[in-house]
């Protein structure tokens, strides 16, 4: 909720006085409450939406056994992962599926892939956008 809020704390004093009830002692509290505090809420800040297809480098690079690819679509797409050797050869296909506008992240393990240089591509509308990443084992 955004816009402006009034609130008092109400604070617990210091032991007074004991009482006793029934042969058990008892501790009696008296109560005060804070000046009105004011808090003011402001709407959430959100991240733009890009204006064209992004794709980031993989964290951590090099990696032993899962990588964190993160891409960012400026419309809902179909999208799709594909990772190559160094020889070109198709190593891993990701599908993503469709996916809504904004920032999107994958984890890519390597329990299938040697030690060695890859490239990861996405594909997303058309556009194709490569990264390169190390796979250390």
């Amino acid at each position: 909720m955004v816009g402006e809020t009034y609130y008092k704390i109400k604070q617990r004093n210091a032991t007074v006085a004991h009482i006793e009830f029934n042969g058990q002692e008892a501790k009696d509290y008296t109560f005060a409450f804070s000046p009105v505090l004011r808090a003011q809420a402001q709407p959430a800040v959100k991240e733009p939406m890009p204006r064209s297809i992004e794709l980031l480098q993989n964290y951590p690079n090099p990696f032993n056994a899962t990588t964190t690819v993160v891409y960012r679509l400026p419309q809902a797409s179909q999208a799709s992962l594909t990772i190559y050797d160094i020889g070109g050869r198709e190593a891993q296909r990701i599908d993503l599926g469709r996916q809504d506008a904004g920032e999107h992240k994958t984890e890519i393990s390597a329990a299938k892939l040697a030690s060695g240089t890859y490239f990861y591509v996405l594909s997303a509308d058309g556009v194709l956008l490569s990264k390169r990443m190390t796979v250390v084992k």
